[in-house]
């Protein structure tokens, strides 16, 4: 059996680093609907509806946090994909869906095209 390079080691350490991010707000997420069902659901019957109002609109920034969190890691996780795998993989990463045009790298040909290319008029 092969023995994986430096870079491949480095590269899946970096995943499996995102990997545990991911797990962990994955965790952080069933707690805080336990806690939600279990503590506060029960306490807002008798609650101010304006205060249930403020108080949802701050978990729900909280939430959005939390999503833009996951997409900064997956984007992590992608641009680490991008310059780690072979130009033919990309291809079949980009047949799958999993990529657009716009993710691929230049070719250093479509770099220096894009250099030398004269700017669009409007």
């Amino acid at each position: 059996m092969a023995t994986p390079s430096p870079a491949s080691l480095s590269f899946i350490e970096k995943l499996t680093r995102i990997g545990h991010q991911l797990d962990d707000f994955e965790e952080g997420l069933r707690d805080d609907q336990r806690i939600l069902n279990e503590e506060l659901l029960p306490k807002l019957r008798n609650v101010d509806p304006d205060l249930v109002v403020d108080e949802l609109d701050e978990l729900g920034g909280i939430i959005q946090e939390m999503g833009e969190s996951v997409e900064e890691l997956y984007q992590e996780m992608k641009d680490l994909v991008l310059v780690s795998v072979r130009p033919k993989d990309l291809k079949k990463l980009k047949g799958l869906g999993y990529i657009t045009d716009e993710d691929l790298p230049l070719d250093e040909e479509e770099e220096e095209e894009d250099l030398t290319a004269e700017p669009a008029e409007d």
